[in-house]
């Protein structure tokens, strides 16, 4: 049996992946317990990562403008 991998499963997150690939990691998914559970812990990660915002310091914006 075909181990799926993690960068696989973030592959198919993306679509990246091939028809091909993707009827395989589906499959594997629905009949993998683990591997489920895995990927789902991947979805709820990225879309935590989605929803952070990034903003720099006051100090840096300072430098910044000093400097320009």
């Amino acid at each position: 049996m075909y181990r799926i991998t993690t960068e696989e499963l973030i592959q198919y997150i993306y679509k990246e992946t091939s028809s091909e690939q993707n009827i395989i990691i589906k499959n594997a998914i629905d009949s993998n317990p683990p591997l489920r559970e895995e990927y789902l812990d991947l979805l709820n990660t990225i879309e935590e990562m989605n929803q952070l915002s990034y903003s720099p310091s006051q100090t840096v914006i300072d430098n910044i403008l000093r400097f320009s």
